[in-house]
């Protein structure tokens, strides 16, 4: 009818915001990296549980995925002012296996405790339509948008053949993707991008953003300049 008309045709991906589905395997579906920090005073002890500090940390996504799983990922103590990246004390090993965070202080100044924690499949697509709903898609991973993007062509191709004789293009007009900032090689790739290893300051530099994460949440500089590099260099089939 388009082409009758003399129009030119383009079709969005998927249904909802952002692009996802049902059948999403777990690597295929979207991260999110969320550092708690709390003020700690001198002298005093501290106890949580990691349950507790998972719940400070719960990013408050529209729809919550029912498949989301959460694990704390490190654990940071540092002076608070800090001034050199050597004042930080890494207590994950230590408290790796244990479920109960237990430490005394230490005596001078304040402190802050960081506890940084990944959620996986932590939100679902919003208002998506049957097939184009549940799990969000891991927009960062360029195999998993490929496989998406693949999979909804060749679905489309079995009912009218070649798209080509009908769209011009698929295109995106909207992406909230609720958080998500983290992939499963991002840190490999933000070293070789940016010549050094982002997981020891990561948990200290990470900011608020809206409604996600009981402090912090993405990153400036370098770690901005990541995620979209990631993006452009994922290629699309057509």
């Amino acid at each position: 009818e388009a082409d009758r008309l003399g129009m030119t045709c383009d079709l969005i991906i998927g249904s909802g915001w952002p692009f996802g589905a049902e059948y999403l395997p777990r690597e295929d579906r979207a991260s999110v990296m969320l550092t708690y920090a709390e003020k700690l005073k001198g002298g005093t002890h501290y106890e949580s549980s990691k349950y507790n500090l998972l719940c400070q940390s719960d990013p408050g996504v529209t729809i919550v995925n029912p498949r989301r799983s959460a694990e704390i990922v490190s654990i940071l103590l540092a002076p608070d002012p800090i001034s050199d990246i050597s004042e930080v004390r890494d207590l994950s090993e230590f408290f790796k296996d244990k479920d109960i965070i237990s430490l005394d202080v230490p005596e001078q100044g304040d402190w802050c405790l960081y506890v940084m924690s990944r959620f996986d499949s932590f939100a679902s697509v919003i208002h998506g339509a049957p097939g184009a709903s549940g799990s969000i898609l891991n927009h960062m991973d360029s195999g998993a948008v490929l496989r998406y993007l693949n999979h909804m062509a060749d679905a489309i191709e079995g009912r009218i053949g070649p798209l080509s004789r009908y769209l011009r293009s698929f295109f995106v007009d909207s992406m909230e993707l609720e958080g998500c900032n983290w992939t499963k090689d991002f840190a490999e790739e933000f070293e070789r991008r940016r010549g050094y290893d982002i997981m020891p300051w990561l948990p200290l530099i990470m900011f608020k953003v809206g409604r996600l994460g009981g402090h912090r949440l993405p990153f400036r500089g370098g770690q901005d300049r990541t995620i979209p590099g990631g993006a452009e260099s994922c290629p699309i089939r057509f």
